[in-house]
């Protein structure tokens, strides 16, 4: 490109709209890239959300699951002691 004093206005007129066009295109590419990204974006808030959900969910369930156990070692416990004083 430093020898463009050598060129004729119609061969830089030529590399300018040359230019322009690849700067069209590049600057399309970057805007399908941002969107791709601003999607990605979304998607990954989308599944923090849903993981933050299922964590509690989860959490639910362990809670719900240990106090069954519970209620059943006392269930037991009372069924045990009720069948050794009927004997």
């Amino acid at each position: 490109m430093n020898s463009l004093e050598h060129l004729a206005s119609s061969e830089i007129d030529e590399m300018i709209v040359s230019k322009e066009k690849e700067l069209q295109e590049a600057m399309h590419s970057l805007a399908v890239v941002e969107e791709a990204k601003n999607r990605l974006s979304r998607q990954i808030l989308e599944l923090q959300i849903k993981k933050k959900d299922t964590e509690n969910t989860l959490s639910k369930a362990n809670f719900n699951v240990k106090t069954i156990n519970s209620e059943l070692r006392v269930l037991k416990s009372a069924f045990w002691k009720a069948r050794n004083e009927n004997r």
